[in-house]
């Protein structure tokens, strides 16, 4: 990697690190959903990132796994707030 990179890749990592520059996930659809998830990026209304968790069964699995963030995120239709 050249000096350059990796001058800009610490930078980056430094403003994530001192929460200067945050994740923002819009919507989080388990696995099975992956069809709705793709739907919703296809209509271009997306405010955020949208994950897809591979591990969760149900969007209340989902949810769970992202308890404690600071995101915002939104399960299909309903908005979530994680505390």
């Amino acid at each position: 990697m050249s000096i350059e990179k990796s001058k800009a890749l610490a930078f980056v990592n430094e403003l994530i690190t001192n929460g200067n520059i945050k994740a923002v996930i819009d919507r989080l659809y388990p696995l099975a959903q992956v069809a709705e998830a793709h739907t919703y990026v296809d209509r271009g209304h997306k405010r955020g990132n949208v994950v897809i968790d591979l591990d969760a069964e149900d969007i209340g699995a989902s949810k769970d796994a992202l308890r404690g963030s600071t995101s915002t995120l939104e399960a299909g239709e309903q908005s979530v707030h994680a505390s």
